[in-house]
């Protein structure tokens, strides 16, 4: 029998992108960003000498933060699926 799947629902996905937007972007504690990110974190749009894995979403969170430091994230505009979700800043 294979391994059941975690499943959580599209509202419960949707709470914990936005959280992730107020915490990290919002309140600018990247350091926290490993209680929303998973340690194999994939970047598809890492930036030249970005770290890989969560140290690199880290080191990207602070450069946006850094380089727009009143920024206001609101967080995932788009429908999120079971599995994926988007986000724009």
């Amino acid at each position: 029998m294979a391994p059941k799947e975690a499943f959580i629902s599209p509202d419960e996905h949707k709470a914990i992108v936005r959280a992730s937007y107020e915490v990290v972007f919002n309140q600018h504690q990247v350091d926290r960003a490993d209680e929303f990110y998973a340690p194999d974190y994939l970047d598809h749009a890492a930036g030249p000498g970005q770290a890989p894995g969560l140290a690199g979403a880290k080191q990207k969170r602070a450069a946006y933060i850094a380089a727009l430091p009143d920024m206001r994230a609101t967080g995932p505009q788009p429908p999120i699926g079971r599995q994926h979700a988007s986000h724009a800043v």
